[in-house]
């Protein structure tokens, strides 16, 4: 889910001097890499990602040691190292191009250092904690970012984003979700100051109105626009909003409306209808969605590309509709389908979606084993699986699984039926010890 934490940005490739290292990494494992590097090679691409046992000492050193001209760092979820690391790190400054720090626990003032490099040009502080002192300081020195994630930070306020974004207009990719300070100034400079933007995440921010919104988008899409990216989860975007962004955002292919509850199937058609290069489409709880929509998409140009589709708790939409769309989607990837209690029928139309690793029908209580027994000869490559409150399910589904885990595919696994014992499901489980349940 887009909501969870993740890597945003693309990686620089690795040079020859590339490190990648995961977990769990020893001082005797720093004291290696030091000793394997001859003295005319140095680091330039470091990542030690969600490691709780390196030292601050250890990871020091590295740098110091290792990385003479270091330019991409990524110490995500380095949760052990402390803010004497960054001072190391801040001796880089001139050579750093790219840090991602997030989930780690240095300190503001510590992260101020990082905030002075004047070529950065991609920040992650994503779930850091943050206060508005390092967007100031950013400001300042570090005009050139060209893609900046502060997710998760619940203390930076409207006042300082805009400040920072006053500043610059390099930005191109922004990742602003889960910041619940934010609010319309933000939005409008935005508009004033991005003509680059190509990636927009905010959603979680509380301060935001359906007024702000429409300011915004007659001043950012005024012009045709670059727009990639847009993720407004739970945000007040209505029809009009969602119809201007449509009809000058034709390039977007990723579109988040997760719980935008004022949307109804005009603007929803409209974005069907302009955005031909569609590939995830997130529209979970939205009520006033009906199968009106899910006609236009089975017309529209984006039909062919969709390789994500996320309708749960849709609760107007039908089964039968459902169906229909799934046959014109040869690359699907991923379904979301939970509490639209879809049935056999949908299924079926599955069976012709190849590529199909993650399906999540829970709730769907008029799913039989015949519907199960169909997608599971056909869709060999699924990893995930959700049945849960499917109550028209028996205790031979599982039987019908096990073609599919003697695959080795399938790693995720959910479910749930009163006509399946307890103790049917253990066995199961003693069986398949590999599979999550």
């Amino acid at each position: 889910s887009e909501e969870n934490v993740h890597s945003s940005f693309p990686l620089m490739p690795f040079s020859i001097s590339g490190v990648k290292l995961e977990g769990k990494l020893s001082n005797e494992d720093v004291d290696t890499i030091i000793s394997e590097l001859s003295p005319e090679q140095g680091i330039k691409h470091l990542i030690i990602r969600e490691s709780d046992s390196l030292t601050t000492q250890a990871a020091s050193r590295l740098i110091r040691e290792a990385c003479p001209c270091l330019e991409m760092i990524d110490m995500s979820g380095c949760i052990s190292l402390e803010d004497e690391f960054l001072n190391a790190l801040s001796d880089k400054s001139e050579s750093l191009r790219q840090v991602f720090l997030e989930r780690t626990r240095f300190s503001t003032q510590a992260l101020l250092r990082i905030g002075r490099c004047p070529n950065l040009t991609d920040l992650s502080v994503a779930f850091c904690d943050i206060m508005d002192d390092l967007l100031l300081i950013m400001s300042r020195h570090a005009n050139g970012v060209i893609t900046l994630d502060l997710s998760g930070n619940s203390q930076i306020t409207d006042a300082a984003v805009t400040h920072l974004l006053s500043h610059t207009s390099s930005l191109a990719s922004v990742y602003f979700s889960r910041c619940p300070l934010m609010g319309d100034h933000m939005l409008q400079m935005l508009s004033a100051r991005l003509p680059k933007l190509r990636c927009l995440y905010l959603s979680g921010t509380e301060h935001t109105t359906t007024q702000g919104y429409h300011a915004w988008v007659q001043t950012k899409f005024a012009p045709p626009t670059q727009l990639r990216e847009l993720s407004v989860s739970r945000q007040p975007i209505d029809d009009l909003v969602l119809e201007h962004i449509a009809t000058h955002a034709s390039h977007l292919s990723y579109v988040n409306l997760h719980e935008c509850t004022q949307i109804t199937d005009d603007g929803a058609m409209a974005l069907a209808r302009h955005c031909s290069q569609m590939e995830s489409l997130y529209m979970g709880g939205i009520p006033r969605l009906t199968d009106r929509f899910l006609y236009a998409l089975f017309i529209a140009p984006c039909v062919q590309s969709l390789t994500t589709l996320h309708f749960s708790h849709c609760t107007g939409l039908s089964s039968t509709a459902l169906a229909r769309l799934v046959t014109q989607t040869p690359q699907l990837r991923a379904l979301y389908v939970a509490h639209v209690n879809v049935q056999d029928d949908l299924f079926q139309a599955l069976t012709q979606c190849l590529h199909l690793t993650s399906l999540d029908a829970c709730g769907s209580e008029h799913l039989s084993d015949n519907g199960l027994g169909q997608l599971v000869e056909h869709c060999e490559r699924l990893e995930q699986l959700l049945l849960g409150a499917c109550s028209g399910l028996t205790k031979h589904a599982l039987a019908l699984l096990e073609p599919l885990l003697r695959r080795g595919t399938l790693r995720s696994l959910l479910i749930e039926s009163a006509q399946i014992r307890p103790e049917e499901k253990r066995d199961f489980l003693l069986l398949h010890p590999n599979v999550q349940m």
